[in-house]
C-alpha cells in the first residue's frame, strides 16, 4: 500500500489516501494499523473525481495516484 510505504520511507507529516471501495478502505486501515502507521497515514473512502467535494483548496501539498 502506497500511503504505509511513503509514511515508513519518507520524512512526511501526514498522508491522506482515498479509496473508492469501502471494504479496501477498511482493508487500507488495517494495513495501517499493522504497520504503526495510525499517526501519519488516514484513509478516507471517497471517489476521487469528486475530491472537491470532500477536500477544500489547497488542502495537500503533493498528490500522487495509482
Amino acid at each position: 500500500m502506497l500511503p504505509v510505504i511513503l509514511a515508513r520511507h519518507q520524512t512526511v507529516e501526514s498522508i491522506t489516501g482515498i479509496e473508492i471501495q469501502k471494504d479496501l478502505a477498511k482493508l487500507a486501515e488495517k494495513n495501517i494499523s499493522h504497520n504503526s502507521c495510525q499517526e501519519k497515514v488516514t484513509i478516507k473512502c471517497a471517489d476521487i473525481k469528486k475530491v472537491k467535494e470532500v477536500f477544500s483548496p489547497e488542502s495537500f501539498d503533493t498528490v500522487i495516484t495509482n
